[in-house]
């Protein structure tokens, strides 16, 4: 790290740290004014080996958080507050020896006890994946975004209780537009339906209604020249295992069905072809799905996770348009007419990337002064459909296994936190796109991190 770097970062961190004291000293004990403008400091250092082609390993689920190859260090600084009753503030201010000093995330919240608004830079995830999210995650950099949502649930007499999320964002070279609606029929039992809209023309108003119908879909007019993804999702909670064994205290499964595309009764492009448009109960099914089916099962102070995620081959629940010609999906988070589904070189979506398959465990255990995580994961990515159009299956897949490991001391004041992670490859992809795969048969490459963080809390 050069000298004048770490000296800038070192004023820069004494400066925000009077500040911090002074206002603290102002707030005193006004509940109606708390500011912390120095919550939390961080700082860190990765060395990354590796012999994969892609000499950058970008963390998954982390921000867009990467290590290049060799001694990596990072600094980040944190706050947060609130004014009156109805408005809450962070922020998160990073940097590295590659960027320098940036602004990472921070948002403003207006919140009543129902609703809330948030303004600012940040990432939001889509569904209740532990490991990945098909639709939307933190695996990229945060982006300007506007969002609103319930902070409690509404209810509908005799139907149940519902959550709505809606959110426009500006990544860097793109716009996207989502929304996600939780149904609770019972309190053991959530449904959610979910879409992001990916756009990049300048549309009026009125033209998000069909942008979120979709009925110009893949039409070279109108709003037809937008990405589409939207899912189903499931999540049944287990409580009840509780009262069968006093060691687990919690559980969870959940299964989430997804697709890139969609073919409905109501579209105007599926209309110039089949007359009879209605597919099964609800006049729609997702084309290029993706599916993710997860077990989540907590015990006092442990965690267990079991996850499986796929978006390579399609799933159709009730019909299938084009009559088997089409086993193998080729659009997962590219679009023809649309930027790549992925802001300053990260996937938006599941980290695995297009293609792909992944199968993963996450164990967790906290002790009086430690905390314990290890994950370990295989992937595969197949070749299909390079040319948009193909839809084979090369028997060659790029096969990944990951395996991460992280200690933390906890005090008080402090965290001090270790880090491994070692991956081995097979068949390596030799390109660095996220979303097109060219396994090469015997190539091997291996990666291994180490790290140390400290944390000082304020």
């Amino acid at each position: 790290m050069p000298i004048g770097r770490a000296a800038f970062i070192a004023i820069i961190f004494l400066f925000t740290y009077g500040i911090c004291n002074t206002v603290s000293l102002y707030a005193g004990e006004n509940p109606r004014f708390r500011i912390n403008p120095l919550q939390s400091v961080s700082l860190g250092f990765v060395n990354l080996s590796t012999t994969y082609p892609l000499e950058r390993y970008t963390f998954p689920n982390q921000d867009g958080t990467f290590a290049d190859k060799g001694l990596n260090y990072y600094f980040s600084a944190t706050g947060a507050g609130n004014i009156a009753t109805y408005i809450d503030f962070n922020y998160d201010i990073r940097a590295n020896n590659i960027e320098g000093i940036r602004f990472k995330k921070g948002s403003v919240f207006l919140r009543t006890d129902a609703v809330s608004l948030e303004i600012g830079r940040n990432n939001i995830w889509l569904g209740h994946s532990h490991y990945g999210s098909l639709l939307l995650s933190n695996n990229a950099e945060p982006y300007t975004l506007v969002r609103f949502r319930t902070e409690r649930p509404f209810r509908i007499p005799y139907i149940g209780n519902f959550d709505y999320t809606l959110f426009h964002g500006w990544p860097r070279n793109f716009n996207i537009i989502g929304h996600k609606l939780s149904w609770h029929p019972a309190s053991w039992l959530e449904l959610n339906l979910k879409q992001t809209i990916v756009y990049s023309g300048n549309y009026r108003l009125s033209d998000y209604f069909l942008m979120f119908t979709g009925r110009e879909a893949n039409l070279r007019e109108g709003v037809g020249e937008t990405d589409s993804r939207a899912s189903f999702e499931i999540s049944v909670d287990m409580g009840f295992l509780s009262a069968l064994t006093p060691v687990i205290t919690g559980a969870k499964i959940y299964a989430e069905y997804g697709g890139e595309d969609l073919y409905a009764y109501w579209q105007t492009a599926d209309a110039q072809f089949d007359k009879d448009l209605w597919v099964g109960p609800f006049g729609f099914e997702f084309l290029d799905t993706g599916i993710i089916t997860g077990l989540q099962v907590q015990t006092t102070g442990s965690e267990f996770v079991f996850e499986y995620a796929q978006n390579y081959k399609n799933h159709y629940i009730f019909y299938d348009p084009y009559k088997g010609e089409r086993p193998y999906n080729i659009s997962w988070y590219r679009h023809s007419n649309q930027p790549t589904f992925q802001n300053k070189g990260s996937l938006m979506g599941h980290h695995m990337g297009s293609a792909a398959e992944m199968i993963s465990f996450h164990f967790s255990r906290s002790f009086s002064n430690y905390d314990f995580t290890f994950i370990a994961s295989r992937r595969h990515r197949w070749n299909i459909g390079l040319d948009n159009s193909s839809t084979y299956k090369d028997g060659i897949a790029e096969r990944k296994n990951s395996f991460t490991g992280l200690l933390t001391h906890k005090q008080e004041r402090y965290d001090i936190s270790l880090l491994f992670i070692y991956n081995n490859y097979s068949n390596v992809d030799g390109n660095t796109q996220h979303v097109i795969n060219r396994p090469q048969n015997g190539v091997m490459a291996e990666e291994f991190l180490a790290g140390v963080v400290f944390t000082v809390y304020f």
